[in-house]
């Protein structure tokens, strides 16, 4: 039996996580023997606790660079890997900490196949120095040597590490994330009608600057500005949450709630017409192939493989980032026209099912394990 561990950084449920674990449980009901290594505590961990995959703690593990901290999580997932009586075949890392301390480990522990899934690469945020983004680029390019297959979420993802030299695009491949569609399938073909006055618009993530809270708020402002008065829903948490708070009160937005994180989200897209993404940055963000999957047409700002889930005018839209008036004007547009809006989840159901299921993405991911194993 072939034995994988999968090495994450986070242990906070998130798009990585999610995609992890299925797989981790896919390939585990193929006849692997699969394991999933994190920092002890998170959502992640239950998760993991609640099926056949093994959950393997790693104490040092966590997001933020830290020297001294890194070079022990390096020792100890080492450690682990050298004591174990039947060697790991393959080491599947997940995000950049884990890609880079799990590939280290793995390449001192001699494991024969070494994988590492680019969950967005970690010099997309703004929010670092050029320092740390320069030092991540050469850690990323040294790293690759140590890989023997890097896997992209998006086209965007390959398309930028070829540009900058990462690795040989031979030795990167594409696979998609995918999601269970008969789970978020709610209308089953039957769209429903979209009343003017009743119309419900979510917003599905972390309350963090990537995904750009404010900017949902001031694309909901600028809808009442417009005569147009949905109920907006931002679902998550996060460190802006007094200050979207703030923007709600002060400029009375009391339609706007504000309903922390929610675990069951086929639930909350089930009562929702449209749904709004206004992140800076992202690969292939889940929360959209989620709601197309649920009939829900999309309005996203045009960035990472966000254009590569959303087909334009045809199963929502998307505008160049930081052009909020055209991303209220595609919105205003689905909720004046019913019978685009529900035109729209048609074409959106239907392109899930075919591109971005769980299966799809699932039977790849075991393509790769076969050709190694």
């Amino acid at each position: 039996m072939t034995k994988i561990l999968h090495v994450i950084t986070d242990s906070r449920w998130g798009g990585a996580q999610q995609v992890c674990l299925n797989i981790a449980k896919a390939s585990s009901t193929k006849g692997y023997d699969s394991f999933i290594a994190c920092p002890p505590g998170g959502k992640l961990v239950d998760k993991i606790e609640a099926t056949s995959v093994s959950y393997v703690p790693i104490k040092n593990m966590q997001r933020e660079i830290s020297p001294t901290r890194d070079v022990l999580c390096i020792v100890e997932v080492t450690k682990y890997l050298l004591l174990q009586s039947r060697k790991f075949d393959i080491v599947h890392c997940h995000s950049t900490k884990a890609g880079v301390i799990g590939r280290i480990a793995s390449y001192i522990a001699r494991i024969p196949n070494i994988l590492f899934t680019v969950h967005g690469w970690g010099f997309y945020s703004q929010e670092i120095s050029s320092l740390t983004r320069s030092t991540i680029v050469c850690l990323e390019k040294s790293l690759s040597n140590l890989t023997d297959k890097i896997i992209c979420v998006s086209n965007y993802d390959k398309i930028f590490a070829n540009k900058l030299g990462i690795s040989d695009a031979e030795n990167i491949t594409v696979i998609h994330n995918g999601v269970n569609v008969e789970k978020f399938n709610k209308h089953k073909g039957n769209i429903k009608k979209m009343s003017n006055d009743g119309v419900k618009i979510s917003f599905i993530g972390r309350l963090v600057d990537q995904k750009k809270p404010m900017e949902f708020l001031r694309l909901h402002k600028c809808l009442n500005s417009n005569g147009v008065y949905p109920t907006s829903v931002m679902a998550g948490k996060g460190p802006l949450k007094n200050e979207c708070k703030r923007f709600i009160s002060e400029h009375g937005l009391e339609n706007v709630s504000m309903v922390g994180h929610i675990d069951d989200i086929p639930s909350l897209l089930r009562d929702t017409d449209i749904v709004v993404m206004t992140s800076e940055w992202e690969s292939l963000p889940l929360v959209l192939i989620e709601a197309m999957s649920s009939g829900v047409p999309v309005v996203a700002y045009n960035v990472g493989g966000v254009n590569e889930i959303v087909n334009h005018g045809r199963t929502g839209y998307v505008a160049r980032y930081g052009d909020l008036s055209s991303l209220s004007k595609y919105v205003y547009k689905l909720v004046q026209d019913n019978q685009l809006c529900r035109e729209m989840a048609r074409n959106a159901m239907s392109e899930a099912r075919k591109l971005f299921s769980f299966d799809k993405m699932s039977k790849s991911y075991l393509s790769v394990y076969d050709s190694l194993s």
